[in-house]
């Protein structure tokens, strides 16, 4: 979850400092060529809805086989919230579902 809030601050501290969106991702390609592992998680942007698609796999620590041959799953986020409140808006179309 660490990494997804740092692909958050980043682009919105981008987009925070007047930034318009063809230079943000502009900066994020330059970044996600020089290696930089948090560039690398941002799949795309959709900044008109401040919002982005990260690539996210298991965590490696705690992957079992199985899940170290699946491919990345495609995770849209919201930028105006944390990595933790985008896990529950997810979750709320499903919540009272079951009962």
């Amino acid at each position: 979850m660490h990494e997804v809030d740092a692909a958050i601050e980043a682009v919105a501290s981008l987009v925070a400092s007047g930034m318009d969106w063809a230079d943000v991702s502009a900066v994020v390609k330059e970044e996600r060529k020089k290696g930089n592992p948090v560039a690398e998680l941002i799949h795309s942007l959709d900044l008109e809805k401040n919002r982005m698609t990260l690539l996210l796999s298991a965590n490696l620590d705690d992957a079992s086989e199985e899940d170290l041959t699946k491919p990345a799953s495609r995770v849209e986020v919201d930028l105006s919230m944390s990595a933790l409140a985008n896990t529950g808006e997810s979750a709320a179309p499903f919540n009272g579902s079951l009962a």
